[in-house]
């Protein structure tokens, strides 16, 4: 997959996961004949990732439901609230276990707008695999490449032209391609505003910008106050200085997204005034 131009997500807990048998994965790897793989797969798992739970994108108080199993808070569920996103993706799971079919379904239950269920991908060996990522869309390479594909894919939102001068000289894969799934979410959020889809927008609302572990907040009352010259930009139709305060978080490394919310006009498009490394950092 990385040969490719893609990643292989995995959760953190991964190895602390009960096999077939009572033993942990980390257990079962430690009975790597060869020193070498047996340090490349730990250190994969342990330290490099790239974790899909770094925050997550769904939410933990979510119910998301597998075959009558709860799989909320596994890679099941981050691939099916991606989905639901019009964001790909598929999952892989290894062999033998008890999803080894080439497609799951996940429902989504107590949704504010009913109770749903998508079909996943699930590749259980390479081939089908490999032919699989020679006919999806492949992941950016470069900053001005993600770029390109927010002002294709998400209409609503108006970018600053400061933006990659923003951005460091250093291109993070996985930072793009979380970002591709944020600007999407705020996106579909300014859409709903936009079309006064009151059910769709309260309900992203509710899944993004509510909650203690929420993956989009305003900064806090000493942020505001500590690097209030930091988060006023000019906007480029106005050329009014316009304070925005919320953001949508990257955790590892932490960049963030900073656009202007809440709106005066619900018919605007939404201003992505920065993205870029953790502004507020200490």
């Amino acid at each position: 997959m990385q040969n490719s131009g893609f990643r292989l997500e995995v959760n953190r807990r991964l190895p602390e996961r009960k096999t077939i048998s009572t033993q942990t994965l980390r257990q079962v790897l430690s009975h790597i004949a060869n020193a070498e793989n047996k340090r490349r797969v730990l250190v994969w798992l342990d330290k490099d990732g790239p974790f899909w739970d770094d925050p997550p994108i769904h939410s933990a108080d979510e119910y998301f439901e597998c075959e009558g199993d709860l799989v909320t808070e596994t890679a099941l569920a981050e691939a099916c609230h991606l989905i639901a996103l019009s964001t790909a993706a598929s999952v892989v799971s290894l062999t033998p276990s008890k999803f080894t079919k080439t497609t799951i379904e996940i429902f989504w239950r107590g949704r504010a707008g009913g109770d749903r269920s998508w079909q996943i991908s699930n590749f259980i060996s390479v081939a089908p695999l490999v032919e699989h990522l020679r006919h999806i869309e492949h992941p950016p390479t470069t900053w001005q490449q993600v770029l390109d594909w927010t002002k294709s894919n998400c209409p609503s939102l108006l970018l600053s032209s400061d933006i990659l001068t923003q951005l460091p000289t250093t291109f993070y894969p996985n930072v793009a391609q979380r970002a591709q799934v944020l600007f999407k979410t705020l996106h579909e959020i300014n859409s709903a505003l936009q079309h006064g889809n009151a059910a769709r927008f309260d309900e992203l609302r509710r899944l993004w910008m509510e909650g203690d572990y929420a993956r989009m907040t305003d900064s806090s009352r000493s942020e505001k106050q500590e690097f209030a010259a930091h988060l006023n930009f000019t906007h480029p139709i106005t050329k009014k200085l316009v304070a925005c305060t919320w953001h949508a978080k990257i955790k590892t490394p932490q960049f963030r997204i900073h656009f202007a919310w809440p709106k005066q006009n619900p018919k605007d498009a939404l201003f992505i005034a920065y993205f870029g490394q953790k502004i507020t950092k200490r």
